[in-house]
């Protein structure tokens, strides 16, 4: 499911050779919609403030008690206000997409965190699942977007 969603939002931008991707299999405690959802939100951006040819990079994998998805670029960066939302974007319709995903992290009590260097990474780490609500990963599953690379 998250590589359909990377691998759908690239090809929207005109960018799959610039997309890599690595997931780890893993059991979450979020539903599959709002996982869908949150990473999108996540991905799109990447590629929305990148340049064309400029890699995008999605991972998932498990951090002990956690699953911890991460989304790289190099683009302009993200301002620490825009991400937080206390610069009052929401409020004139801008952001909306970072609003959900804290909203989507609250809800399931995943942590979201982002660092600005050389471009941005973000990094929501989502609870592992217990028998309760499960979405399945269930194989792991990697791309990457270099064009000679994938030709071999």
């Amino acid at each position: 499911m998250l590589a359909v969603a990377c691998t759908t939002i690239a090809a929207r931008h005109g960018r799959i050779f610039d997309l890599t991707y690595r997931f780890e299999p893993a059991v979450l405690a979020i539903g599959t919609a709002h996982l869908e959802l949150l990473a999108t939100e996540l991905i799109d951006n990447a590629f929305r403030h990148t340049r064309f040819a400029t890699p995008v990079t999605v991972t998932g994998q498990k951090m002990d008690d956690r699953y911890r998805l991460e989304v790289r670029d190099r683009g302009v960066g993200i301002l620490r206000r825009v991400a937080e939302g206390t610069d009052g974007g929401l409020a004139h319709g801008f952001h909306v997409g970072l609003a959900l995903v804290r909203r989507l992290c609250a809800l399931y009590g995943a942590n979201f965190t982002f660092q600005v260097k050389d471009g941005t990474q973000v990094q929501v780490d989502l609870p592992l699942a217990t028998a309760a609500l499960a979405l399945t990963l269930q194989e792991p599953t990697t791309y990457t977007g270099k064009f000679a690379e994938n030709l071999c």
